[in-house]
């Protein structure tokens, strides 16, 4: 997870150079911040986790992950996240916990580049 998503953060259209996963990890969580982060949202979804999920599922553009349920589903098997075969509960479960999913890495990854 930590490679795929280092190589989906970009700094273009932001003129921002990120070039370490420090860099990356920290500008998209600064641009959750910027773009998402305010007292009603933290009401509404008292979740830090569910918060940064809903943020990516709007299609940031500092951020290329995945958002057609086809890809999504290619990305978990090219990933190995979720074993098992292509049956529908399988299918529902990866597309339904997808954004949480997500943001639970990159929330990760952050903290991990910030220690």
């Amino acid at each position: 997870m930590e490679t795929f998503l280092t190589d989906a953060i970009t700094g273009e259209g932001y003129n921002v150079n990120v070039e370490t996963p420090k860099q990356k990890f920290q500008f998209v969580v600064n641009q959750f911040f910027t773009e998402f982060e305010c007292e009603y949202a933290r009401r509404r979804t008292p979740n830090y986790q569910q918060r940064v999920g809903e943020w990516l599922s709007g299609l940031p553009s500092c951020i290329d992950i995945p958002f057609y349920n086809v890809d999504i589903l290619a990305l978990a098997k090219d990933l190995q996240e979720i074993e098992g075969d292509t049956k529908k509960s399988w299918e529902d479960a990866v597309l339904k916990n997808y954004w949480g999913f997500m943001a639970h890495h990159i929330i990760k990854l952050q903290e991990k580049y910030n220690d």
